[in-house]
């Protein structure tokens, strides 16, 4: 009797841990490719009026590149201004900036923030000086092709959008372990952030590359007084509650910004723990039912493993559980191709991907207790 009532328990816990998994699987394989919204040939597209906004801090290692990419902009100089807001650097980054105002051809305003701290009051500020309705926001440690700006005022020129999101990989062709930790994740969350604005339910965007009305930014909740992150993520929840088939992406080779990965563990960690801290405040349902999926999915083979080695899970529910996560896991990173810039892509999945649920579980448990710093600042 106790052999079967040892069986019967752990074939409890493979039905109870299979159900959320299957709804992981299902939540997951719904986001499929599509192509986003893609440059025209169409010469007569007339040149809306766009406000570039960069808030900055502390980036003089990189603000040079920002502004060799500003400058070789193909867009007529009368058709757009910059706004760069400098967040109190600490650094050279400001002089910079002054030194190459005069050769970037257009009208170009440094503003030096005075009230209040952090990237959405820079953002805020930048934007509040604009003179256009469009805005297209970058950072400061990014990189793009001379056709970036023409993208987007292609896109804003042909559709009725509120809001376009743009693709954001690595600057770097570094392979180390950290680096392909980074360019693989950050291929899935390009995969599904653009996948989920095609499909009508956007949940991810990136601050790095996207264009929004500012009439539209002007009504956004962005919890300034609650995280300093999610200034990107917020706004794209407000403007879709208006119209989600009016959030696009740009899927012009053009559109593409590069920006530097994390270069140190501790860093990386950061970065992570600042992101995933945001979330507590999330309304959108769409973002917390993907999230919710994804916590479980890697959740359940945590607590699965733990079941395994305390011996109420047998090696075959252990291992089934495993085969269907691997399996969805695989399409979703073969739906990400794309944007994987790994040179041995399936050799990095199967190494990263017993590490994945072990660090998703991890970062989610110390933002709930530890503060990370970002920019020289304790948040």
């Amino acid at each position: 009797m106790d052999a079967i009532g040892e069986s019967l328990m752990a074939n409890s816990w493979f039905v109870i841990l299979l159900l959320p998994m299957l709804w992981y699987a299902y939540t997951l394989l719904k986001l499929r490719n599509k192509k986003g919204t893609e440059l025209t040939d169409d010469k007569s597209v007339s040149y809306p009026l766009i406000s570039v906004v960069i808030p900055f801090r502390n980036e003089s290692r990189w603000i040079s590149d920002l502004l060799d990419s500003l400058e070789l902009q193909d867009y007529p100089a009368e058709s757009w201004e910059l706004i760069l807001v400098d967040d109190h650097s600490l650094d050279s980054g400001p002089l910079l900036v002054r030194k190459a105002i005069d050769r970037i051809p257009v009208k170009t305003q440094l503003i030096s923030l005075e009230k209040g701290s952090g990237k959405k009051f820079a953002l805020k500020e930048g934007i509040e000086r604009a003179q256009f309705d469009w805005i297209l926001a970058t950072d400061a440690d990014c990189c793009f092709k001379e056709g970036w700006l023409r993208s987007y005022a292609d896109l804003i020129s042909t559709t009725d959008a509120n809001m376009i999101c743009g693709p954001v990989l690595f600057r770097e062709n570094r392979n180390n372990w950290l680096a392909s930790f980074q360019k693989f994740e950050q291929a899935i969350l390009m995969f599904v952030g653009k996948a989920s604005i095609l499909n009508a339910n956007a949940f991810l965007a990136n601050g790095a590359n996207m264009a929004f009305k500012k009439s539209l930014f002007k009504q956004a909740d962005l919890k300034e007084s609650d995280t300093p992150s999610g200034d990107d993520i917020f706004l794209l929840h407000h403007i879709k509650q208006m119209d989600p088939a009016k959030v696009i992406f740009n899927d012009a080779a053009e559109a593409l910004v590069r920006t530097p990965a994390m270069e140190s563990i501790l860093r990386f960690i950061d970065q992570r723990i600042r992101w995933a801290s945001k979330s507590r405040y999330y309304k959108d349902a769409d973002s917390l039912r993907y999230g919710l999926a994804i916590a479980l999915g890697n959740g359940i083979l945590v607590f699965a493993l733990c079941l395994f080695l305390l011996g109420f899970l047998q090696l075959w529910a252990f291992l089934g559980l495993i085969c269907l996560k691997l399996t969805v896991d695989a399409i979703i990173f073969f739906r990400s191709r794309k944007y994987a810039e790994l040179r041995y892509k399936w050799l990095s999945f199967l190494l990263i991907f017993p590490l994945y649920p072990l660090y998703t579980i991890g970062i989610a448990l110390l933002s709930l207790l530890y503060k990370p710093r970002w920019k020289g600042r304790k948040i």
